[in-house]
């Protein structure tokens, strides 16, 4: 069973890049404008220092958060010995938490810039998941995902704000779409990565790892300026 669990996160995040890509080729021409190329939007990607340093951010970003997401319900059920109920109230305690906060965060977000944000979002994930890897009971896991679904808030409208406020409007879907692809090749082994870990050294240690690697997210970001 713990097999399976690990084979279907593995499989379901290759397949979530595969259908991406897939829809790059089939519909290349979705949300571009006919006299706009992905050639000119790639140039501004690779010469935009703004772009360049936030994408790297996020690449470590996601490639050290991706090591623990696939392994939350197993450590919640194979070490702390939680049911299948006690699990999905877990995520819809996270849920929850997110909606909770989603428009507080997008309006600090509007008000203090996308690049706070985004570093208090790194700061905070790195310690809800290391929190979640030394949790010892069901209660310390509410008081975990709460304090995630709260750090998810910050994360998407910082990325797009400053998206948006860094590249002509007309590119921006597509170098959205150029970041995320780069973003998403580079998080393909962490399941792997996370399994390793959990099957031979430590289950709890996969979250202590994927946090602490996160901290390296911030190196990119504090070197970037902010366009207001």
């Amino acid at each position: 069973q713990n097999y399976g669990y690990i084979f279907l996160n593995q499989v379901s995040g290759m397949i979530f890049l595969l259908t991406s890509i897939f829809s790059l080729i089939l519909f290349p021409d979705i949300g571009i404008k006919p006299d706009h190329s992905t050639l000119p939007s790639f140039k501004n990607l690779v010469k935009n220092r703004i772009i360049i340093l936030l994408t790297l951010s996020l690449i470590l970003h996601d490639f050290s958060i991706f090591i623990s997401i696939s392994y939350m319900p197993l450590l919640a059920k194979h070490v702390l010995l939680l049911s299948e109920t006690a699990i999905g109230f877990l995520v819809a305690v996270k849920r929850f938490s997110k909606l909770s906060f989603q428009i507080i965060s997008g309006k600090s977000i509007d008000k203090f810039g996308g690049k706070i944000a985004l570093i208090l979002h790194f700061i905070l994930t790195s310690i809800g998941y290391i929190g979640y890897g030394l949790s010892r009971n069901f209660t310390d896991m509410i008081l975990a995902n709460i304090f995630l679904g709260f750090s998810i808030t910050l994360d998407l409208p910082a990325r797009r704000l400053l998206l948006s406020s860094s590249v002509p409007k007309e590119y921006v879907a597509t170098i959205s779409g150029i970041s995320d692809t780069l973003v998403g090749l580079f998080i393909i082994p962490s399941p792997i990565i996370g399994g390793y870990i959990w099957n031979n050294i430590d289950p709890r240690l996969v979250f202590i790892v994927a946090g602490t690697a996160n901290l390296s997210s911030l190196v990119p970001i504090f070197f970037m300026s902010e366009k207001r």
